[in-house]
C-alpha cells in the first residue's frame, strides 16, 4: 500500500518550545522549517538555527529527524518529494488529485487527447514504450490479504480472490480466480481480511465487504456490502487509506487520523477496546500524523513532530513497546532504540519490521519469523536485525513488506523473502533471507501466505492459492512467481 497521514483525549501531541521567530521570522521553507529572514537558515526548538540548510539542528533534541533534500523541480508535499508539474496525486499544489483518466501535464490537471481517449476506450496502449495490461498495466497501488487488488495508473481498480463476503466489490459472492473490474475509479487501494477500501479518485473512501465489526464504517444493518459504498462521517481530501484485519483508517490532508470497526484490541486507538466497542462510524484517533502503518490487529503512525506511536494488540510484542499489553492508545514505538526508520512494515501475524537508515532491516516479535537464523519460539522485545542466506546482515534493502508469516525485501539487485512461501521453487521454510530467482521486481506485496511482484511491468504472484488470490486462473499453489491473467477492459 502507499504511503502516506487525530486526537485521543488522553493523548495530545505538542509542539514544546514553538520557534522564536517573534522578530526575524522569514515565514516557512518547502519543508515546514521556519526560516530566519537574515540569514535564511531554520529555526530551532530552542530559538537558535540550524547551522545548515537541512531542517533540523545538532543539540535540538525536539526536533524530528531533518527530511533528505528534494532534487531540483520538486516540492515536499508531507514526507515525500513530487513534481508538481507531473504528479497526478499532487497536480499544482500539494494533494491536489486528477481524477482518471485526467493526468497532470504543466501543473494542470488535462484529458488525453480525442484519440488517445478512444484507443484507452478500445483496451489499446497508448504508450508504446509502457508495459501492456497483460499483468500490470501499469500499477499504481497493490494490496493483498485473502483477496487481492491493484489500481493502475489511468485508476482502473480490479480485485481478485476470497469473495464470500463481497470484498472482491463486484456484485457477487463468488471467489474470483483472475482479476475483475470493480464499479470505482482509485488513486490506492487496501485490502482488510474479509473487507477492501480504497481511495477513490474525489480523494473520499469506499469500502465493501464485511460490515459484522463496522469496519466499513456503515451501520449494524449493513451486514455487508457487496460494491462500493461512501464512507460518511470523514473530512474532505482523504490522502491515504489503511484496511487491515476487521479495521479501517483514513488520513486527512490536516494531519488527522479517523479509524473505526472491531476495536477488539484497541485498533481505532481512541482509548477504547474489548468485545461491544465496536466503532461503526469514523473516531477521532490523533493528529499531526505524516503517514500511517497497518497491522492485523494494530495499527502504527509516524508524527510530523514526535516518535513513531503503536496500538492495539501487543500479545506478541508488536506494538514494540517492551510489553506485551493491549494499547487502546498510541503509545511510543521503543523499540527502534534511536534508529530512525525509513518505513514500516506491520501485517505479519506475530511480528513487524523496520527499514532502518543504512540499508538495514530491523523486526520484532516471535523469534522465529524475524529473519535472524532463529527457529526460537521465545518473543524479541528488541530489534533484531534481518541475515542474508549467504552470511551476514541484509545491509542493502530499499523496501521491506510483511504479510501472515512471511516477509520480503527489496535488495539493488534481487528480491530476497523469508519464512514460509517464499517463492523459490520449493515448500521449504527458510529462516533467513533468501533471493527469489527471476531477478528484481519493481514492487513486491507480501499478502497472508501469497505474495505479488511486479517484474518489468508484468504481475506475478506465488504462494497459497486457496481462494484464487493469485490470478492466475485457478486455485492451485505456486511455488514460483506465476504470472497473473490480464486485466479485461
Amino acid at each position: 500500500m502507499r504511503r502516506v497521514w487525530l486526537l485521543p483525549v488522553a493523548l495530545v501531541v505538542v509542539v514544546a518550545g514553538m520557534e522564536d521567530a517573534a522578530a526575524h521570522s522569514g515565514g516557512t521553507d518547502e519543508y515546514g522549517c521556519h526560516v530566519d529572514s537574515r540569514t535564511g537558515l531554520e529555526h530551532c526548538h530552542d530559538g537558535g538555527t540550524a547551522s545548515s540548510g537541512g531542517c533540523g539542528c545538532s543539540g535540538c533534541s525536539s526536533r524530528p529527524d531533518p527530511l533528505p533534500r528534494c532534487s531540483a523541480g520538486q516540492r515536499r508535499c508531507a514526507s515525500y518529494c513530487v513534481d508538481l508539474n507531473t504528479d497526478r496525486l499532487n497536480c499544482g499544489e500539494c494533494f491536489h488529485v486528477c481524477g482518471a483518466p485526467l493526468t497532470c501535464v504543466g501543473a494542470t490537471c488535462t484529458a488525453p487527447p480525442l484519440d488517445a481517449a478512444l484507443e484507452l476506450d478500445a483496451g489499446l496502449e497508448v504508450d508504446s514504450s509502457a508495459p501492456s495490461d497483460a499483468g500490470t498495466g501499469r500499477i499504481a497501488s497493490l494490496s493483498m490479504d485473502h483477496q487481492a487488488c491493484a489500481v493502475l495508473a489511468d485508476g482502473r481498480l480490479y480485485c481478485w480472490g476470497r469473495n464470500d463476503w463481497g470484498q472482491i466489490g463486484d456484485g457477487t459472492q463468488i471467489n474470483r480466480l483472475t482479476p475483475v473490474r470493480v464499479a470505482v475509479d482509485g488513486i490506492a487501494v487496501s485490502t482488510g481480511r474479509m473487507h477492501t477500501c480504497a481511495l477513490v479518485s474525489s480523494q473520499e473512501v469506499a469500502c465493501w465487504g464485511d460490515n459484522t465489526s463496522g469496519q466499513l464504517g456503515a451501520p449494524a444493518a449493513v451486514a455487508h456490502s457487496l460494491i462500493p459504498r461512501h464512507v460518511d462521517g470523514l473530512p474532505a481530501r482523504i490522502v491515504e487509506v489503511a484496511a487491515a484485519g476487521f479495521n479501517t483508517c483514513a488520513l486527512s490532508v490536516d494531519g488527522n487520523l479517523f479509524c473505526w470497526g472491531r476495536n477488539l484490541y484497541g485498533e481505532v486507538g481512541d482509548g477504547t477496546g474489548g468485545v461491544g466497542q465496536e466503532r461503526r462510524v469514523p473516531s477521532f484517533t490523533l493528529a499531526g500524523v505524516r503517514r500511517v502503518f497497518p497491522g492485523l490487529t494494530h495499527f502504527c503512525a509516524e508524527l510530523e513532530v514526535g516518535p513513531i506511536v503503536c496500538w492495539g494488540r501487543n500479545d506478541y510484542g508488536q506494538l514494540g513497546d517492551g510489553t506485551l499489553d493491549d494499547r487502546y492508545l498510541p503509545t511510543h514505538l521503543a523499540v527502534l532504540g534511536g534508529r530512525r526508520a525509513l518505513d514500516l512494515s506491520l501485517p505479519g501475524i506475530f511480528f513487524g519490521c523496520a527499514l532502518l537508515e543504512g540499508g538495514l532491516v530491523g523486526c520484532w516479535g516471535q523469534e522465529s519469523m524475524l529473519g535472524s537464523g532463529s527457529e526460537g519460539t521465545g518473543i524479541s522485545a528488541a530489534l533484531v536485525l534481518v541475515e542474508a542466506t549467504a552470511g551476514g546482515v541484509v545491509d542493502d534493502a530499499e523496501r521491506v513488506s510483511v504479510g501472515g508469516s512471511s516477509a520480503c525485501v527489496l535488495r539493488p539487485d534481487s528480491l530476497s523473502c523469508w519464512n514460509n512461501r517464499i517463492g523459490s521453487g520449493s515448500s521449504s521454510r527458510s529462516s533467513r533471507a533468501t533471493v527469489v530467482p527471476g531477478g528484481r521486481p519493481e514492487n513486491v506485496v507480501v499478502g497472508t501466505l501469497s505474495t505479488c511482484a511486479v517484474y518489468s511491468g508484468e504481475l506475478f504472484c506465488w504462494g497459497d492459492n486457496e481462494w484464487g488470490q493469485l490470478g492466475v486462473g485457478d486455485a492451485t499453489e505456486r511455488l514460483s512467481p506465476a504470472p497473473v491473467a490480464p486485466f479485461p477492459d
